[in-house]
């Protein structure tokens, strides 16, 4: 479970944001966090689970 911030966060941390960042690109403008911001509601503060799939294969060659 996630408030905005630290979804925030999470999202900065993954290496593809970084590599754009390196390389010049902020890929969470002012402008896209106040769009994400609002899609996420209460102002930011509720807290929300966050979740993606994931798929591994897994096995001994």
């Amino acid at each position: 479970e996630l408030g905005f911030e630290g979804y925030l966060s999470l999202i900065r941390s993954w290496s593809a944001y970084q590599i754009a960042k390196g390389k010049g690109v902020e890929l969470l403008d002012d402008e896209t966090v106040a769009r994400l911001k609002e899609a996420w509601g209460s102002s930011g503060e509720e807290v929300k689970t966050v979740s993606w799939p994931l798929f591994l294969r897994i096995g001994v060659v």
